[in-house]
C-alpha cells in the first residue's frame, strides 16, 4: 500500500494511510532486524523465514534495488510524494518495529513541527507513531497459547482498534475543515 500511494495518479485521491507493523526497509537483512528487538527470547515468526518471504516477491534473476521506494517505502525523498496523514503502528517485539519508528520519525521531521508525546508514542503534524508494547508481529491476527498472554493480546488488539478509530475520525475532521 505504501508503494502504491506514491503513484502520482493515485496520490491525490488518498487522504491518509494507517499502517500496522509494515515492512518499510527491505534493504536491511533479517538478522540485523532481529538483533534490534528488545527481547530475543520472544519469538518472531517472520525472522526465520524472512529471506524466503522476500524470494516469494522478487525474482532472483533480476531483483530490484531494495532501496527503491516502491520496494522500501522508508527511502522516500519528499513528504509531498506521500499522503498528508500517516498513522504508523509498530509492535514492540516485531522485527519491523525499529524501521517503522524510523520512517515515522522521518515523516515527522520532513513535515516540521514538534512531536507531542502520547501514552503510546507521539503525534506530530500529519504523523502519529504508536508502539504496541509487549506484542509481536501479527498480534492482532494470531491468538496466544497461554490464557494470560491471550488476555494481554486481546487488550492490545482493543487498544489498536480504538487508536485506529480515533485516528480515522481525526483525519476525517481535518479533511472536512479544509
Amino acid at each position: 500500500m505504501l508503494a502504491v500511494v506514491q503513484d502520482s495518479r493515485l496520490l491525490p485521491k488518498v487522504t491518509g494511510i494507517a499502517t500496522i507493523y509494515p515492512a518499510v526497509d527491505l534493504a536491511e537483512d533479517g538478522p540485523a532486524k532481529m538483533a534490534r528487538r528488545p527481547d530475543a527470547s520472544i519469538p518472531d515468526f517472520i525472522g526465520d523465514s524472512y529471506a524466503d518471504i522476500l524470494r516469494l516477491y522478487f525474482e532472483a534473476e533480476q531483483p530490484p534495488s531494495m532501496k527503491d521506494v516502491r520496494v522500501s517505502p522508508a527511502f522516500f525523498a519528499e513528504k509531498k510524494a506521500l499522503p498528508a496523514h500517516f498513522l504508523v503502528v509498530g509492535a514492540e517485539h516485531d522485527m519491523f518495529c525499529h524501521e517503522d519508528q524510523a520512517m515515522a520519525t522521518k515523516l515527522a521531521d520532513m513535515a516540521g513541527g514538534a512531536k507531542e508525546q502520547t501514552e503510546t508514542g507521539w503525534k506530530a503534524p500529519g504523523v502519529q507513531w504508536v508502539k504496541i508494547m509487549g506484542q509481536p508481529h501479527a498480534f492482532d491476527a494470531f491468538p496466544a497459547k497461554a490464557p494470560i498472554t491471550e488476555a494481554s493480546r486481546l487488550a492490545a488488539v482493543d487498544k489498536l482498534y480504538s487508536l485506529l478509530s480515533e485516528w480515522l475520525v481525526n483525519v476525517s475532521k481535518a479533511e472536512v475543515s479544509k
